[in-house]
């Protein structure tokens, strides 16, 4: 009620300070207010203005008067209060600023001015001169926030798998807060830290867990909610823990009132006021049942929000704790009841398959359906005509049946479990007693029937039927009658006898076809001959395939009559039944109304025969819009149609075409069947009103003015419109068109403009509007044709008094107009308009008497002309004829520019300007002059342009331009122009194309001869761009600048001034600027980049692409019959290959071009342009060669090449035809003739001979100039291997196939190629290579042959066979599933059976790489072979198919040590200072117990002893022998073969008999082994430095080198260089810090899974191209190592990289890098100081400043 009071307050004192009870101190315009917004949280003033109810608010209104001002700026009132709710002191806001248009204030607390929350309060300003204005609902207050419980909330969501069952869970936590106002909130914080908001509903907020904060229960936070109003509540509280969790619900699907469990844990720990919400619905307490801890039941309500397919469930605990699933449950309304109401058909193959209808009320696709209790497959809802409004349809496919008879139809809502029964609803007949249609033939027909179909199938007439039928009346029903029929009883059980009535028919949409006859063979399949019904087509004359289904209707009856059962059968072909309309024949018989308006949108009835729904009808060339077409029984056809517009005038050909035809039939042309005439149109008319006693001069403007001739005693005269004002004839005086030419019927006969006289009468003329009508003599044989009325478009005034006009002074004038003139008369009057031939002159003044008007003269045309006064209060009008005549006097013409201002004899120019006198009649226009000399063929197009050719000057020089009109006046260009006397004489040929868009843009091509470079093309005036004259000088492209419509001339000029226009000359057609009608866009290219050799098919995507045609509109055609699209340019070169796909897409083949971007236009062959400006990028090819096989060739020549690399040209043919040449290859400079490019990225070659060996380069040139270079080797081979034979000679796809190569000369180290592929060389000897193949590639290769070519590594000799292996696809799938025995032998020979599936006769078998003997392919799943011998360990079993399809079971057999190994690394050494005694020392060798040492002397072995050690000393030897020892490993199976080494005892001269003490403190250097460590101690030596090569075979099982340099060589400047397989190193002694006993390197190669977890370890972009290798240096004192950081100075390393880890990759963007560090100090990115790449020794080198673990990366 006080709300009530304070709005009336408010409003009445408003009211009181209206104007309406204002005194005149109130005078202003009252204050308005448009909005109030108030501050928010983010800083900013929004709207609708609300408030926290404890805090002040910055408010900002906005509105208009707030401060008002008088005419001298000064301001007379302003805002001075601003109340809330009511004009009370006590409501008062402090106003922080006004001006003219914004307040500023602010709104103190609810609480200190007695105001609520949530009410919205009128916002009221006064304005200090008394006036005040009010907005209602201007501010609210809003309660704060309120935080009663804090508490976590545990999101959970159940995973599922693709059939909905749970697999998996996710959870998340989140912070729940409970309390009140929870609206609008902008900013959570917990502890100061900001949580997200992720939902608020009022009383439950819920945010993210801040990511610096972790949730302690124990612990006491900080908890902040602040709403976007500034509002806000801070609560000290705990955050409780979530205690309980729901692991799942008992069903997923419920509907409303459903009890549901759910399931999880803690629930008896909730508290006693806990709440279970199901969505945003808390479930009343009462439908909530805790059975225990883990299992709680819930009533399901009605969901709040419909919208959601899945709720959420929240249990939420005492304390706030809540658990949320996710999306849980899925809620679905209680369901409708549903009844059976019939099923279609009811009877079918036990079998099943037999889709059946089922009607009934509320059936549902969802539901189950059962036939005999067996669920029936693939409920769908389908759509049948007749229902009532609550059936439904469903289609069920039968389930099978164990046996035929009636069975009940059920039919169960999967979830309320409601079901219904229909007993006996269907009959499930034995599969030999069902009937069914195979198939039918044909499958088409037309609409009018009687096709004769035969359809196959069993069934149509039994065996127990009679082989007789009975015909309905109308032949489409058959029926057969079985009176001695036995059946069983369903009643009884018994088997009794009776009648069986059988009725088949056949339906073609429903529609029943008349049976011809069933033939029914003694066995196999019946046929049933039908004609088929006609059909009604819907929509008309469209096909339309409908169902044909045979029914057969069983009835059985009893003796007495009665029925016993009923069922019926049903069975469909496979493919539908077509009806095609009949052929059409269309006639036309009349065309009316045979004319009409070139505007077109006549309504025209055609009457003819057999014209079709779809036809479409052309008027000439041009498409009528149909509006009806009406057709009768007797074919007759009523067509209704819009002509459409047309630009050609008379007779055009009526042409209707139906949807069938083709170029024989389908469609009629009607022969000069419409005639069209003009459709003229009136837009002004000037003067539109005149005098009673006629005498005007009018002029008429519109369009489509149409002046024919007529001939009088031989005499032609031009025949004008009829132009009628009323029925008054007005005389026409001239037509003319809108460039001011005169139309007379001859030249031109449309005009835009008409000139005519009323007729003078001294009988007045009624007074008042009238219409005006004009129509044209272009009718039919010269009737009237085209007309328009312009409805009350002129006035006849009661004219009162009539002027006159005594003379015009001066009476000439230029026929520019400007002259000012003085008309004597008498009776004019203020306002007169004065005309001058028509044109409205401007009246500058007329005396005070009336006698005298000044008016200066419009522009005109040469001759004397009418002078007209018409006065605009009555209409009275006075005529001079000849009252003035326009001359060409005082011209001020002006040049401008000139183009070219350069050129020789015969130059084209354009003078540019303005006031050039044009010829008119007798009258002479403007000459041209260079210099003194007139120049040839002046012609002044208009005003501003004259053209000219420059005469022979004789000498080179710059002269003037100059215009000079009939009147003397002469203008002088700014420029002179450049006479040159020229060497060159170009010629113009021809311009292709000769036309273009005046938008300009169109690529042109200009033939002929001697055009130099730097020459500019002219075209009409302008500058062409982008000009390009071809190396030869025979040609030059160019861009058309933009151009006026017609024909105009194109200039060539050379920089020396030799010139050629074309167009001047006979038979050339100049260039011809047209405004086309197409406008082609182009949206896309794609691709939109590629190489400057163009070849590359795009595709441009667009608009209003257009077919190419001739001047009688026939589509052009190239030689292969296919439309020829628009023209393509890709800047200035034109495409050669143009495929037009349709209306918005080509397909082209790019030209070559230079590279960056260019313009790519289409051009339609009506001269529409379209372009994408940048729409191509050409880029510079750049070729690369990754590889070159083989990398040697023979000196001799005849080396068969391959070039792997990328980015090659691939030649182009359209057809036979090249229209692109494809790569070079160039050795040394020599072009290499034998080339083939197989694709971009392979070419072939046979490399040519040579003088010399040694390395060559290699060069790719693409035509483009793109340029690759590689190097390659030529050597003189010693050995010339060849190839006999490759067994088998084709393989997989996959790769992986065993293949052995036969013939000759094939050394040890080999390399073997398929085309570029390297594959896997298994084994080799001088005659054999055995390989697996390597994968071909699946998109290319398969059912190629690729050829093989054998490399000898060594001296480089190679062979390849051409088509030498062939790669193909597997068919069969075999499969191993085991291996019995999967053990055995080393040695091999042992049987094994192997089972699976899919084995084919002849298959192999493979153990590892070795294939097994006696292989039997007992069965499809069954082999028995011999095992090959293999070292031990487990390997794969492969079984290949003779079709090359493998199968691998993965370390499928093991194989078991039995004898030793041969032993490795077995070498025998001297020992300085010892003559007699040799050291033996081997590796450890597997499977061996110990070892046994002979002595070889001439092939005897003579046994010395045996040893389960490593090393052995041989004492009691002579000085300076050389003796060769043999070494076998020996277990309780046998030895294994024999290895052996030699050696030579020391001199005796150097004996210390005994003294031999290994170790550092040795005179001599020391190599020794230590737990598979080679140990080095420098020792003395003369030489300049330690050589320490370990590159022998014998030390290839060393991973780990330790050299140790004793600190007595400290300041000795040698050098140690350490040779290793794969690792060197270099340093200086120098480089060392020699600060205790000795210094000590270490260099470990890291192997085994040390390796591999490193590796995986990486960061993905880092690739290991080598071994790793772990460099250690240390300091030794008293036995103690102490590690250094770094070396004195940075030494040397180099470590090889492994092919196979290389492939493809190029070496020279590897490099070596430190891959961890050894100690943390060493610093966070030691770097390799520098670094080298030998490519042909695969080497990187480089040198390191600190220990580490290095290797060579990419």
């Amino acid at each position: 009620m006080r709300r009530i009071l304070a709005m009336v307050v408010a409003i009445l004192m408003l009211f009181s300070l209206f104007p309406g009870n204002m005194s005149k101190a109130y005078g202003a315009y009252p204050p308005n207010i448009t909005a109030i917004y108030s501050l928010r949280l983010d800083g900013t003033m929004a709207s609708p203005a609300k408030g926290p109810v404890d805090k002040y608010t910055d408010i900002k209104i906005t509105g208009s008067g707030f401060v008002t001002y008088d005419a001298s700026g000064n301001v007379t009132a302003s805002v001075d209060y601003v109340y809330i709710d009511s004009p009370d002191t006590s409501k008062k806001l402090t106003i922080l600023s006004v001006n003219e248009n914004t307040i500023y204030a602010k709104v103190p607390p609810a609480t200190s001015i007695g105001l609520s929350a949530n009410i919205p309060y009128t916002i009221i300003v006064h304005r200090s001169d008394g006036q005040s204005a009010a907005i209602f609902n201007g501010f609210t207050y809003v309660n704060n926030p309120s935080i009663s419980k804090v508490a976590l909330d545990n999101f959970i969501t159940l995973v599922k798998d693709s059939n909905g069952n749970i697999v998996g869970r996710t959870s998340k936590s989140y912070i729940r807060m409970e309390g009140s106002y929870f609206n609008d909130v902008g900013l959570v914080q917990i502890n100061g830290e900001t949580a997200s908001v992720v939902s608020q509903s009022g009383s439950v907020l819920v945010t993210t867990i801040p990511q610096n904060i972790f949730i302690d229960p124990t612990s006491t936070y900080t908890v902040t909610v602040t709403n976007i109003y500034r509002g806000s509540d801070t609560k000290q509280t705990q955050i409780y823990a979530v205690n309980h969790d729901i692991t799942g619900l008992s069903k997923y699907v419920a509907i409303v009132g459903d009890e549901i469990t759910i399931y999880g844990r803690g629930f008896n720990s909730l508290g006693s006021d806990f709440k279970v919400y199901i969505g945003n619905n808390l479930v009343n307490s009462s439908d909530i049942n805790i059975k225990s801890d883990t299992e709680m039941t819930v009533k399901v309500p009605a969901p709040k929000d419909t919208t959601l397919e899945y709720q959420n469930i929240d249990i939420v605990a005492s304390n706030g704790s809540t658990a949320t699933l996710v999306g849980a449950l899925k809620i679905i309304p209680t369901p409708a009841i549903f009844t059976i109401d019939n099923i279609t058909p009811n009877a079918g193959s036990v079998s099943g398959g037999t889709k059946v209808v089922i009607v009934g009320q509320n059936l549902r696709e969802d539901l189950i359906v059962k036939f005999g209790g067996v669920a029936a497959k693939s409920v769908q809802s389908i759509t049948l005509p007749g229902l009532t409004e609550n059936q439904r349809a469903i289609q069920v496919v039968t389930p099978p049946y164990s046996k035929s008879g009636p069975v009940d139809v059920t039919v169960v809502d999967p979830v309320t479990g409601y079901t219904v029964t229909k007993q006996n609803a269907f009959f499930y007949l034995a599969v030999e007693d069902t009937m069914v249609v195979i198939d039918m033939n044909p499958t088409e027909g037309y609409e009018s029937g009687n096709t004769p179909v035969t359809l196959w199938g069993f069934n149509f007439q039994k065996n127990d039927d009679p082989s007789t039928y009975t015909y309905n009346e109308d032949k489409t029903e058959i029926t057969y009658v079985n009176t001695n029929y036995t059946y069983k009883d369903p009643v009884t059980g018994n088997y009794v006898t009776g009648t069986r009535e059988r009725k088949l028919y056949v339906t073609f949409g429903g529609n029943k076809a008349q049976i011809e006859n069933v033939y029914k063979p003694e066995t196999g399949q019946q046929t049933l001959n039908v004609l088929s019904p006609s059909v009604t087509l819907n929509p008309p004359g469209q096909n339309m395939p409908v169902d044909v289904v045979v029914t057969v209707e069983t009835t059985v009856k009893d003796t007495n009559g009665n029925v016993v059962m009923q069922y019926s059968e049903q069975s469909s072909p496979p493919s539908k039944f077509t009806y095609k309309p009949l052929p059409s024949n269309p006639v036309i018989l009349s065309v009316s109304p045979n004319t009409g308006s070139r505007a077109g949108g006549d309504t025209v009835i055609i009457q003819g025969f057999d014209i079709r729904p779809g036809v479409k009808v052309y008027f000439g060339d041009k498409l009528a819009t149909v509006k009806d077409l009406t057709t009768g029984g007797d074919n007759k056809s009523v067509l209704t149609v819009i002509s459409p517009p047309s630009t050609d005038l008379g007779y055009v050909d009526v042409k209707v075409v139906n949807k069938d035809a083709d170029s024989q039939r389908g469609f009629y042309v009607y022969k000069n069947g419409y005639y069209y005439y003009t459709a003229p149109s009136i837009s002004s008319i000037f003067t539109n009103f005149g005098s009673k006693y006629g005498g005007n001069l009018i002029t008429i403007y519109g369009s489509d003015f149409f002046v024919g001739q007529t001939v009088v005693d031989g005499v032609y005269s031009p025949e004008y419109p009829d132009v009628r004002i009323g029925n008054i004839q007005l005389k026409v005086i001239s037509v003319e068109d809108k460039d001011g030419n005169l139309i007379d019927g001859k030249k031109f006969n449309i005009g835009t403009k008409i000139k005519a006289l009323i007729p003078e009468t001294s009988t007045p003329y009624p007074v008042g509007w009238y219409d005006v009508t004009i129509k044209n003599y272009d009718g039919i044989n010269g009737t009237i044709g085209g007309s328009v009325t312009l409805p009350n478009a002129f006035e006849i005034k009661d004219t009162q008094k009539k002027p006159s006009i005594i003379s015009v002074d001066p009476n000439k004038g230029p026929t520019k107009g400007g002259t000012l003139i003085k008309i004597t008369g008498s009776n004019f009057e203020k306002g007169s308009i004065v005309t001058i031939d028509g044109v409205q002159a401007s009246v500058k003044k007329v005396s005070s008497g009336n006698t005298e008007i000044e008016a200066t003269t419009p522009p005109g045309t040469l001759g004397k002309k009418i002078v007209q006064v018409v006065n605009p209060s009555d209409g009275g009008v006075a005529l001079l004829v000849d009252g003035f005549e326009y001359v060409l006097i005082e011209t001020k013409p002006q040049i401008t520019k000139v183009v070219p201002n350069y050129g020789g004899k015969g130059t084209l120019i354009y003078i540019f300007g303005s006031d050039f006198s044009k010829k008119v009649g007798d009258s002479e226009g403007a000459k041209a002059y260079i210099g003194n000399t007139v120049l040839e063929n002046v012609y002044v197009l208009d005003e501003n342009t004259i053209i000219g050719i420059i005469p022979d000057m004789k000498y080179t020089g710059l002269y003037e331009i100059k215009v000079v009109n009939p009147d003397t006046a002469t203008a002088v260009a700014p420029e002179k122009f450049h006479f040159l006397v020229p060497e060159s004489n170009p010629v113009i040929t021809s311009v292709t194309p000769n036309f273009g868009t005046v938008n300009g843009g169109t690529a042109i091509l200009i033939e002929g001869q001697d055009f130099r470079r730097g020459a500019e093309v002219f075209i009409g005036g302008n500058k062409a761009t982008n000009v390009v004259v071809s190396p030869d000088g025979k040609s030059i492209t160019a861009i058309t600048p933009p151009g006026k419509p017609g024909k105009t001339y194109v200039t060539v000029v050379n920089y020396d001034g030799g010139n050629y226009t074309y167009g001047i000359h006979e038979g050339e057609t100049g260039f011809t600027y047209v405004i086309p009608n197409s406008q082609p866009v182009i949206t896309k290219v794609e691709p939109d980049k590629g190489s400057t050799y163009g070849g590359q098919e795009v595709t441009i995507y667009g608009q209003d692409f257009r077919i190419s045609k001739d001047e009688q509109g026939n589509i052009l055609k190239d030689e292969n019959g296919n439309p020829i699209g628009p023209d393509v340019y890709f800047g200035n070169v034109k495409a050669q290959k143009v495929v037009y796909i349709d209306y918005g897409t080509l397909k082209v083949i790019t030209p070559p071009n230079a590279p960056g971007k260019v313009r790519v236009t289409v051009v339609n062959y009506d001269g529409g342009l379209g372009y994408l400006e940048g729409g191509y990028t050409y880029i510079q090819s750049k070729p690369q060669i990754k590889q070159v096989i083989p990398p040697k060739f023979d000196k001799t020549g005849g080396t068969y090449g391959i070039i792997v690399g990328n980015d090659f040209s691939v030649p182009v043919y359209d057809k036979d035809k090249l229209i692109l040449p494809g790569s070079s290859v160039y050795i040394d400079g020599v072009e290499v003739k034998d080339v083939q490019v197989v694709d971009s990225t392979m070419i072939k070659f046979i490399a040519p001979p040579v003088d010399k060996v040694g390395t060559k380069e290699l060069k790719v040139v693409n035509p483009d100039g793109g340029t690759a270079t590689f190097k390659v080797e030529y050597v003189s081979p010693s050995t010339h291997p060849q190839i006999y034979s490759i067994t088998p000679d084709r393989g997989s796809i996959n790769g992986g196939t065993y293949v052995v190569i036969k013939g000759k000369d094939f050394r040890d180290k080999v390399k073997v190629y398929f085309d570029a592929y390297e594959a896997k060389v298994i084994s080799v000897s001088p005659d054999t290579i055995v390989i697996l193949t390597p994968p071909g590639d699946p998109q290319k290769d398969i059912n190629r042959s690729v050829d093989v070519t054998v490399f000898n590594e060594e001296d480089g000799g190679s062979f390849t066979l051409k088509n030498g292996f062939t790669y193909i696809a597997t068919e069969t799938k075999p499969k191993i599933t085991s291996i019995t025995p999967n053990t055995g032998s080393t040695k091999g020979g042992e049987t094994v059976t192997i089972t699976g599936d899919d084995f084919r006769q002849g298959a192999r078998v493979f153990f590892g790489e070795k294939e097994a003997l006696n292989v039997v392919v007992k069965s499809y799943n069954t082999i028995i072979a011999t095992t090959p011998s293999h070292p031990e360990g487990k390997v794969d079993v492969i079984v290949r198919n003779p079709d090359y399809a493998d199968a691998v079971f993965p370390q499928g057999f093991t194989y078991v040590q039995t004898v030793p190994d041969e032993p490795v690394g077995f070498w025998v050494e001297s020992i300085p200072g010892n003559d007699h005694t040799l050291r033996l020392r081997w590796s450890e060798t597997k499977g061996a117990k110990y070892y046994e040492i002979y002595l070889v002397s001439d092939s005897t072995y003579k046994f010395i002893a045996s040893t389960d050690k490593l090393e052995y000393y041989v004492t009691n030897l002579s000085p300076n022998t050389k003796y060769t020892f043999a070494l076998r490993a020996v277990n309780e199976l046998g030895p294994s073969n024999f290895v052996t080494a030699s050696s030579t005892t020391d001199r005796s001269s150097n004996s210390k008999y005994d003294t031999y003490v290994e170790g550092a403190k040795e005179n001599k250097t020391s190599i020794s082994t230590s737990n598979g460590a080679l140990i080095v101690t420098l020792g003395d030596t003369s030489e300049s430095e330690y050589i320490l090569n370990f590159k022998d075979d014998i030390y290839k099982n060393i991973n780990k080198w330790v050299i140790n340099v004793p600190s007595k060589y400290k300041n000795t400047a040698k050098k140690v260089k350490i040779y290793t397989q794969k690792f060197e190193m270099e340093f200086y002694l120098t480089d060392l810090y020699f600060t205790g006993d000795y210094d000590r390197i270490t260099i470990t190669r890291i192997t085994g899974k040390e390796y591999e977890d490193m590796v995986k370890n990486l960061s993905k972009n880092v690739t290991i191209l080598s071994d790793i290798y772990d460099i250690k240096y240390e300091k030794i004192t008293d036995g103690k190592a102490v590690n250094y950081t770094n070396f004195k100075n940075n030494i040397y390393v180099l470590i090889g990289v492994e092919n196979n880890r290389l492939g493809k990759k190029d070496i020279n963007r590897a490099k070596i890098s430190y891959i961890t560090y050894y100690l943390p100090y060493v610093g966070p990115n030691p770097m390799v100081i520098m670094y080298n790449v030998d490519r042909n020794k695969n080497t990187v080198s480089g040198k390191i400043s600190s220990p580490g673990q290095i290797a060579v990366t990419y």
